[in-house]
């Protein structure tokens, strides 16, 4: 039966536009032709396009076991760009903050982000937050960067067989540590913040109800040192807040937050004051016995010299429009910088090398800068003619781990 056409016009061959469409890997194309598009409204051809399904490519795996970035849950590497993406605030979250930040005019909240950039910038000591204007502020702008580096630096920090039951968070302010935490491990049943501000604790207790997970959270008001008596923890984590210590007293505080711990994690901004200290810190901390997880795939001395370069990774999170009225922001996205080091009592496997930049993509080649764990920095060029390894550079993104390799790119033994 053919098919009925409008005057002066003839349907394309179905057979050519399939073989066209399977050979171009894509389901919807602009027609062929120049003809309106009243030519393809024959019922038969309609079928056979919606017939049509593209062949599904088997998901390579990783040497480590996991799944390249694209096809594995957490942060996702965002394609041509240098920051991972995919950092979205939980959905109880979310709602909890618009819900909080709601009681307060947007100018009054942007006037409070301005005064505390301007103290943060300034270096000055001491208390930033002063009121419960400034931690609504500090919510809004603060909390989902620090909830999207977290998540980021935990997702790396994870290894198979780390189930914490214990959750100490130090210097947490609104929670946004606990979050992340919750996400990357259900494992953890008992959860406690120490946080010296007492309207950060507010705002924090009254988003945690919104989470069945985070909902017995312990908030204790409290400045973090060796002189308080902390709980037992497996996971201890302190984000954002190492560095407002005065320089001298850090050094205790971590050996403190070591006591008695499975796993601590530390985060900072990503800058190279940022990276300086948490340099220090993971001194500190493999001085202490413990060993280094992330992102160092080793626990010798830091091939980066300071001054030179820095550790730093990058992870994108969407910006609401409340965020980019407060930020007087014109982007949907923020690219959030950040350092951090993760360190364990026991000898966890850890990454052969970890991608220390954006990688550069050309044609049929990746090159990658890698931290080893020869304690070298050295630059991996992989091409198409290495297969399956080509294929899993191109998945591979800033910050991922990479499996060891020879020189130039080699097959891993």
């Amino acid at each position: 039966m053919r098919c009925a056409s409008p005057a002066g016009t003839r349907p394309p061959d179905p057979v050519r536009r399939l073989r066209l469409l399977a050979w171009s890997g894509r389901t919807r194309t602009r027609p062929f032709s120049s003809r309106p598009r009243s030519s393809f409204a024959c019922p038969q051809l309609r079928a056979s396009r919606r017939g049509f399904q593209p062949s599904l490519r088997r998901r390579p795996r990783h040497p480590s076991g996991l799944l390249p970035a694209r096809h594995r849950p957490g942060p996702r590497i965002r394609r041509g760009g240098g920051a991972v993406s995919g950092a979205l605030l939980p959905r109880e979250l979310r709602a909890g903050l618009d819900r909080e930040l709601a009681r307060y005019p947007a100018r009054d909240l942007a006037e409070a982000a301005a005064r505390l950039s301007e103290r943060y910038r300034a270096g000055a000591g001491g208390v930033h937050l002063r009121g419960e204007t400034d931690v609504a502020a500090y919510a809004a702008v603060r909390m989902p960067a620090t909830y999207a580096a977290t998540a980021a630096a935990l997702h790396r920090a994870a290894v198979p067989g780390f189930l914490p039951r214990r959750h100490l968070d130090v210097g947490g302010g609104t929670g946004a540590a606990i979050w992340a935490a919750a996400g990357a491990w259900p494992s953890i049943k008992e959860v406690t913040v120490v946080e010296r501000d007492p309207h950060a604790i507010d705002l924090g207790r009254r988003l945690a109800r919104a989470s069945p997970a985070l909902r017995g959270t312990t908030w204790r008001r409290a400045s973090a040192g060796p002189g308080l008596d902390r709980p037992a923890a497996d996971l201890v984590t302190m984000a954002y807040a190492l560095g407002e210590l005065p320089p001298e007293q850090r050094p205790a505080a971590l050996r403190w937050l070591a006591a008695d711990a499975a796993m601590v994690v530390i985060v900072e901004p990503g800058t190279p004051a940022g990276y300086a200290t948490i340099a220090a810190a993971r001194e500190v901390l493999a001085a202490h016995g413990l060993s280094i997880v992330a992102p160092c795939p080793h626990d010798g001395p830091c091939p980066i010299r300071q001054g030179e370069d820095w550790c730093h990774f990058s992870v994108r999170l969407p910006r609401s429009a409340l965020h980019r009225r407060v930020k007087a922001g014109t982007l949907g996205f923020e690219d959030e910088r950040f350092s951090y080091v993760a360190a364990t009592t026991m000898r966890w496997p850890r990454a052969g090398a970890r991608v220390l930049r954006h990688p550069g993509r050309r044609k049929g080649m990746v090159s990658l800068r890698v931290c080893t764990d020869e304690e070298s920095v050295r630059d991996v060029t992989v091409s198409r003619r290495q297969g399956e390894l080509y294929r899993l550079a191109r998945d591979t993104g800033w910050g991922d781990a990479w499996p060891r390799t020879g020189e130039e790119g080699d097959e891993p033994p």
